[in-house]
């Protein structure tokens, strides 16, 4: 762990340890010249974690907020003067204030390479923000979600779950405490041909495979109706691991 970034942590605690350390070890399998996008400031440490640990990347990366005020709930000033604290303002994120659903729908500034969620926490913003960003992931992009098992947060939990958790046009990568992490396999179908195909799919006679699939799902929602809470032991709609990313993201 970055000092600089450790010391944020201990000051604020709106991320943990692990969880910079998360974003850091991704940060570290980025190209040069990689496009970051944080949606929702803080107090400045998931910036501060990624700059740190990739210095080079500050002049592609940028913050979204519509707070730039002095507040209690965090923005861009508060951002600031993490970067002024930390005696790194030259690498200060490119900030743009703004709803970020409206800034992703207008977003020009190239396909984005990492992408941070950690705005809007309810079901709607969250589903907005998605909708507005995730087009704008390059394929072989990350994306993190943070408060994913947060129990003040549940809204985040149920809509990764009924989202991204599902889509196979993204893998799971790896989580820490409650930051997950995603990255884009490809490009997702145009809504006609996804039609078409399930269409073709339920026009298929049954088979065993499919009533194995249904067993499956009814046992899926039996536990998630008795399952532990989910920041002890979140239970995944569908298992998506790639050992190799694993294991390079948790090598440190």
């Amino acid at each position: 762990m970055k000092e600089k970034t450790e010391k944020l942590i201990k000051a604020f605690g709106l991320l943990t340890t692990e969880e910079a350390q998360l974003l850091m070890n991704v940060a570290e399998l980025l190209p040069k010249g990689s496009v970051v996008v944080n949606i929702g400031a803080g107090v400045g440490t998931s910036a501060l974690a990624i700059i740190e640990q990739r210095p080079d990347l500050a002049k592609t990366f940028y913050t979204i907020d519509h707070r730039d005020d002095d507040n209690p709930f965090g923005g861009m000033l508060n951002e600031l003067h993490a970067f002024q604290n930390a005696k790194m303002e030259h690498l200060l994120p490119n900030q743009i204030k703004g709803d970020s659903s409206t800034v992703g729908a207008g977003w020009k500034n190239g396909k984005i390479n990492m992408l941070i969620v950690d705005a809007d926490h309810t079901k709607d913003g969250l589903m907005k923000d998605m909708l507005a960003w995730l087009p704008h992931l390059a394929v072989s992009g990350f994306v993190a979600f943070h408060d994913y098992t947060a129990e003040k947060w549940p809204d985040v939990y149920t809509t990764i779950e009924e989202t991204v958790m599902r889509d196979e046009s993204y893998e799971y990568v790896e989580m820490r405490d409650t930051m997950i992490v995603f990255r884009k396999l490809r490009e997702p179908k145009p809504e006609k041909e996804a039609t078409a195909e399930l269409a073709e799919e339920e026009s298929m006679p049954e088979s065993i495979y499919r009533k194995a699939d249904e067993r499956t799902s009814k046992r899926d929602i039996a536990v998630e109706e008795h399952k532990e809470p989910v920041e002890k032991k979140p239970v995944s709609t569908r298992q998506k691991k790639v050992k190799k990313t694993e294991n390079e993201l948790s090598k440190e």
